[in-house]
């Protein structure tokens, strides 16, 4: 029994330690497939068998289309209504975080919000769009969103930068005004980078497979160059001396205070 929970345990460590670009790179096969179903009205389970067949495995075309499980086939329009605006709420959360901690921690915000690019986050945003897909037609809904979402964004920035101009201009005039329109100033620049690059990690989803095989075909550093590198920086880690923070002191020109 310690034997199996070790086992157990350690298949645990290898998973969270390895696991994160086969996650993203399945992620990014069902984003696709998601971009798939939303394009023809059809369900991702419909597109995969068409994909199989366009490939010429028609065996598997046929085995999922006979073997598909019952609970693929279930239908509720309102859950997947419901599953469409979680995705835009995930989307809206991950905008927030880096705000937050850089409220808190003093983070950058341009950099914080970056590590979202190939995140596990923004690849689970796409499994919630999945879902929403499987469950109901999403096409209308996702045009109702994005077609108010574009004059809103456009309205809020308006305003932003209007009360940012005038705060400033205000500035001017009245000194004690200026820290205030700083302020404002970091706070819509900080937003601007957050949303700009949240939108890039949700939309870098589905090119993560083909941008992970070209950087590999076209990596320009071999395999064993590196390896030889990490050795080389490891033994030199190992080597060094470790710092201690104490100043170095010359024994034969120091003062010898308390003896005689």
């Amino acid at each position: 029994m310690i034997d199996f929970m070790k086992s157990w345990m350690e298949l645990g460590k290898e998973w969270r330690s390895k696991a994160d670009a086969p996650y993203r790179m399945a992620a990014s096969v069902l984003a696709v497939l998601t971009i798939a179903a939303i394009a023809t009205d059809k369900t991702p389970a419909a597109i995969l068998p068409m994909l199989f067949a366009a490939t010429g495995w028609r065996s598997g075309s046929e085995w999922l289309i006979t073997s598909m499980p019952p609970f693929l086939e279930f239908r509720d329009q309102g859950l997947s209504h419901a599953a469409v605006y979680a995705f835009f709420i995930a989307i809206g959360i991950l905008w927030v975080l880096p705000l937050i901690r850089n409220r808190i921690d003093g983070v950058d915000t341009f950099y914080d919000s970056a590590g979202l690019v190939w995140s596990r986050a923004a690849a689970s945003c796409w499994l919630i769009l999945l879902f929403a897909a499987q469950t109901g037609n999403v096409r209308v809904v996702l045009e109702r969103i994005l077609s108010n979402a574009g004059p809103t964004m456009a309205g809020v920035l308006a305003w932003a930068l209007g009360a940012v101009a005038v705060v400033w201009l205000f500035g001017l005039r009245f000194p004690f005004l200026a820290s205030l329109g700083s302020l404002l100033a970091q706070v819509f620049t900080a937003g601007f980078n957050a949303g700009a690059n949240v939108g890039l990690a949700v939309l870098a989803v589905p090119v993560s497979v083909p941008w992970t095989v070209c950087s590999w075909l076209f990596t320009t550093t071999s395999q064993a160059f590196i390896e030889a590198e990490e050795k080389s920086a490891r033994i030199r880690a190992e080597n060094s001396p470790v710092a201690s923070g104490a100043i170095p002191i010359d024994r034969e020109t120091a003062p010898n205070f308390g003896h005689r």
